[in-house]
């Protein structure tokens, strides 16, 4: 089995940590019909940041800016792999093909 790999756009945002915060964020995204594909999150005590892959990543920046929200944006590599046991270790293994 061969794993898709492609180049997207990986959105970078401090925000304060406190509860509800990234759902108040995530709320202006689904307003403006931009979905989510992945997010990961990280705690720094009273910061925290998120990274996040989205579909429309310039209105989402915008999004970010107009919430006074500060963004970064860079290039990362994403794999699609199977949603099964297994299925991300032996994405590692195997030969990919960029998409």
């Amino acid at each position: 089995m061969r794993f898709k790999c492609k180049q997207v756009e990986q959105l970078t945002i401090i925000l304060e940590n406190r509860p509800g915060i990234l759902a108040d964020l995530c709320a202006h995204l689904c307003d403006r019909s931009i979905n989510v594909r992945a997010i990961t999150t990280l705690d720094e005590g009273g910061t925290g940041s998120a990274r996040l892959v989205v579909d429309k990543p310039e209105a989402a920046k915008e999004t970010f800016a107009e919430a006074g929200v500060p963004c970064s944006v860079c290039s990362c590599l994403a794999f699609e792999m199977p949603d099964a046991p297994g299925g991300f270790a032996a994405g590692w293994r195997l030969p990919w093909t960029p998409a």
